[in-house]
């Protein structure tokens, strides 16, 4: 079972344009400025801890349905080919 507030707290990282195509409720100002204010806070505090020693970006790991990695000429629909050269 999920949080009360997780729905909203999601909902409020999202423009009104895309709420409103999904059909989302807009989340209260005082959600989305705690939201907002967080994520603030948390960049400030990152600035005063110590520098990662190694990437933790998903991409820089490696791909469980490629494991050897890819070429873009090995993936994707083949009418395509004649486009990548």
């Amino acid at each position: 079972m999920s949080h009360p507030l997780l729905k909203p707290a999601i909902y409020s990282l999202f423009d009104e344009r895309t709420l409103a195509a999904f059909g989302f409720t807009k989340p209260s100002t005082l959600i989305v400025s705690g939201v907002e204010n967080s994520l603030k806070l948390r960049g400030y505090l990152q600035r005063w801890l110590v520098p990662r020693r190694r990437s933790d970006f998903f991409t820089d790991s490696q791909l469980k349905s490629y494991p050897r990695g890819y070429q873009l000429r090995d993936i994707g629909p083949s009418w395509m080919l004649d486009k990548l050269e």
